[in-house]
């Protein structure tokens, strides 16, 4: 890996420098290399400027920044297919594609449904325990009516729109969501045995 700081001043010697070590890299095997440019890096001519000379120059720039600069010279200078990545634009996620989309409607569905089950199951549970009843009735209530009854979905959305359907898959993994939840509040009943009358 090669780091550029942003207070790194580059030069021409410093662009040979880079090349030859990517040259270098290359002859010895290496498939590939990661140079590292600063957002503030700049020229030994930038360093000299004015800074509204500096910001109109960078205004006018044929590249939004100095890393896409390196990388054209270093293209140029070894004849290496260079990529760019701006590690900014990931950290601050840019436009959501569909599947970032879809991904994010299902993470909330999950947390909706998870929210719900437990709130079903304790009042259903809670209600019991105030009524008195016995756990062999109370568990069972509980988890009766916090259960969403995923496999009748399952079966509905393949009837409806087909075994491959994105509809099926979401209902598939409502099912992986609330096989453990459901794990989780059978636990709970079995743990609080001793909240309830015997029989």
């Amino acid at each position: 890996m090669f780091k550029i700081s942003g207070k790194g001043l580059l030069s021409s010697t410093a662009i040979d420098s880079i090349k030859n070590h990517l040259k270098n890299r290359a002859k010895s095997g290496k498939e590939f290399s990661i140079v590292v440019v600063a957002e503030g890096a700049m020229s030994y001519e930038e360093y000299k400027m004015d800074k509204k000379l500096l910001k109109q120059r960078r205004k006018d720039a044929k590249y939004p920044s100095r890393g896409y600069e390196i990388a054209k010279e270093i293209e140029e200078k070894t004849g290496m297919d260079v990529r760019i990545s701006v590690l900014g634009y990931l950290q601050r996620g840019g436009t959501p594609s569909p599947y970032d989309r879809v991904l994010a409607t299902q993470f909330g569905t999950a947390a909706a449904e998870l929210i719900q089950t437990f709130f079903i199951f304790f009042l259903a549970y809670g209600w019991s325990k105030l009524w008195k009843l016995p756990h062999s009735i109370a568990a069972p209530a509980g988890m009766i009516g916090a259960s969403n009854f995923f496999e009748f979905a399952v079966a509905v959305a393949i009837a409806l729109f087909g075994l491959k359907s994105g509809a099926t898959l979401a209902t598939v993994v409502g099912v992986l969501v609330e096989v453990p939840v459901m794990l989780i509040l059978v636990k709970i009943a079995n743990r609080t045995k001793q909240w309830f009358p015997e029989e």
